[in-house]
């Protein structure tokens, strides 16, 4: 495995972990906040963070050319596929989500053979079907899913196929940007305009505290730190190289529901996610 793809790996499970956090701070603002609100502040801030580092020519590469009409698609999907995360994280445990958004990988194998024309081969498409089967017969199927809130397992796959759609426009914006702060800032702008109308009704009333304002901040700076580190790792790696490293969020966000919301996995979680190690482990050592 060359240098590129490593450098690749490390990137993407950098921005899974900022990803992670995401969630945690999001589940927190949903005790004092709305999903719209949280998704609308979280672009704001993200925007607002990267203003001073833009120049003018900066500028004016958020709004010029085919990267700034992706940009402008991406924004869109991003504040839906952000809708439906934030509601389904404030609302269901945070290694329930992450299980049903372990589907990204099989939607990305798919979405970059089609729109990237990139090589599938038969040891990728193993390895996540292989990897899928174990989410079904030792996650999902025996996890301690709320039969009451069965309607909301939707939501997070819908969010993952749309996750997936956007990181193959991510791929395509950086394989020609200039400046990925440029696209960030352009992304972030667009995305606060589109997830404003979500609860323009309630602008009159809000009312946060220190404490809520000081984890919309945080949530702003990690935003933007995932999405960069996406840039990086895709600038260096295939869209479907990188798809199976997307399991190792299971350990991360089961580490972070018992730490700091005393979720605690269920013993089939944890075979789970061994195997899924030990299958991501074996098929990084034959692709070298």
């Amino acid at each position: 495995m060359n240098r590129r793809i490593i450098n690749g790996e490390i990137f993407l499970i950098l921005s899974i972990v900022c990803g992670c956090f995401n969630d945690v701070f999001s589940k927190y603002l949903g005790c004092s906040a709305s999903s719209g609100e949280i998704v609308f502040f979280r672009f704001l801030i993200g925007a607002i963070i990267l203003m001073p580092f833009m120049s003018k020519n900066d500028y004016l590469q958020t709004i010029r050319g085919r990267q700034a009409l992706l940009n402008f698609v991406r924004s869109i999907l991003g504040v839906f596929s952000m809708w439906l995360c934030t509601y389904s994280v404030i609302h269901l445990k945070l290694i329930e989500v992450t299980i049903l958004l372990w589907s990204i990988p099989l939607f990305e194998l798919v979405f970059s053979r089609l729109f990237l024309r990139e090589r599938v081969n038969f040891r990728q498409i193993s390895a996540t079907i292989i990897c899928f089967i174990c989410i079904v017969v030792f996650s999902v199927k025996v996890s301690d899913f709320s039969v009451e809130h069965s309607y909301l397992y939707i939501l997070p796959l819908t969010a993952a196929m749309l996750f997936a759609f956007q990181d193959v426009i991510i791929k395509k914006i950086g394989r020609t940007s200039q400046c990925d702060l440029s696209m960030l800032f352009s992304f972030s702008i667009y995305a606060t305009i589109f997830s404003s109308f979500s609860f323009w009704s309630g602008w009159g009333k809000l009312t946060f505290s220190i404490k809520t304002i000081a984890l919309f901040i945080v949530l702003g700076i990690c935003g933007q730190l995932m999405q960069y580190f996406l840039f990086m790792a895709f600038r260096r790696s295939m869209l479907s190289q990188l798809a199976p490293i997307r399991y190792l969020e299971f350990i991360i966000q089961a580490f972070f529901g018992f730490l700091f919301f005393s979720e605690i996995p269920s013993k089939t979680n944890i075979i789970c996610a061994i195997m899924l190690l030990a299958i991501i482990h074996i098929v990084s050592k034959i692709n070298k």
